[in-house]
């Protein structure tokens, strides 16, 4: 009994072996590492790179700026057109839309600069005889200046907010324009909506570095900024 107990033992023991031996390789237990690769591999094939989900962590507000400059000859015909994107300027305009929402500042007067900041381009208009940028001002603000064409129009439309305006080449030759801007003039919080404040604190609002080159005297320039919100 004894000998028949112990060979029972010996051939359990041989088969545990035999079975141990045999297991395929594929069925090894994965390491971590392994496991956590190919559950990195899965989450990428689900969502590739560079698709954002939905919801997540890379979703944010977006300011657009969309320009549309139109360059008429004297007889109405055009010269050229200039279409293009710009962003909102973070020194002055993120402040200044913190205090809108928190109450604590009001618009006032908002402003089109188009100049040249090259030192060996010609401004396109002039101030006094001397050579200076052109301005599109809201027809109500006391603050502008005599190279300043105050026609600019501020609408809502939706969700876009819109200034439009004209201003004349005035330079007494061939000019250019390299950087267009949109400014606000920043007043107190308790302003009538129907009036704006003289004040000259403000900054700007949204820029751009644009090549409009071959101005000459008489041109009319005609500028449209709608600024969307996503």
């Amino acid at each position: 009994m004894k000998n028949m107990s112990f060979d029972k033992f010996a051939i359990g023991t041989l088969l545990i072996l035999a079975l141990a031996v045999a297991v395929p390789v594929g069925l090894t237990q994965e390491k971590p590492a392994q496991r956590a690769a190919q559950q990195n591999a899965a989450q990428e094939k689900h969502n590739p790179a560079g698709q954002e989900t939905r919801g997540g962590p890379h979703e944010g507000i977006k300011v657009h700026g969309h320009w549309l400059i139109v360059i008429r000859n004297a007889d109405g015909s055009v010269a050229s057109l200039h279409e293009f994107e710009n962003k909102l300027s973070p020194f002055f305009a993120t402040p200044f839309l913190a205090k809108l929402l928190a109450r604590q500042a009001s618009v006032g007067f908002w402003r089109i600069d188009l100049l040249t900041v090259s030192v060996t381009g010609t401004q396109p208009c002039s101030l006094g005889g001397t050579p200076s940028g052109c301005f599109i001002d809201e027809p109500g603000n006391p603050g502008a200046v005599s190279n300043s064409f105050k026609n600019l129009t501020v609408t809502a439309t939706g969700g876009t907010f819109i200034l439009a305006g004209t201003a004349t080449v005035t330079a007494s030759q061939t000019a250019e324009i390299d950087q267009v801007s949109t400014h606000f003039i920043q007043c107190g919080p308790t302003l009538d909506p129907s009036k704006s404040c003289p004040s000259a604190t403000g900054g700007e609002f949204t820029s751009h570095p644009e090549s409009i080159t071959g101005l000459v005297p008489g041109q009319h320039v005609d500028v449209t900024v709608t600024i969307s919100f996503s």
